[in-house]
């Protein structure tokens, strides 16, 4: 198993710049999210596999992969979730 370490300054870099909010209010979010008090997340972007460059898997558990993208036309950096279907 390989472990992969990331510094929250190089966190930072390589994730926020590409955010629309700052880590905070993402953390914030997400707890709301979590809690139930947030709105309905909207419908997931269709994107196509052609404009993603796979960087890093960055987990594999009994459900699926996660993989961190970066999506080329809007230079952003995303994750992208493989599930098994069941």
């Amino acid at each position: 198993m390989e472990c992969l370490v990331l510094e929250r300054v190089a966190f930072m870099k390589l994730l926020l710049p590409s955010a629309d909010r700052t880590f905070e209010e993402e953390m914030l979010n997400r707890e709301a999210k979590a809690s139930g008090s947030a709105p309905a997340a909207a419908a997931k972007a269709q994107i196509p596999f052609e404009e993603l460059t796979l960087l890093v898997t960055i987990g594999t558990g009994t459900f699926g992969r996660v993989k961190l993208v970066h999506h080329k036309p809007s230079d952003r950096v995303m994750k992208d979730e493989e599930g098994n279907e069941r």
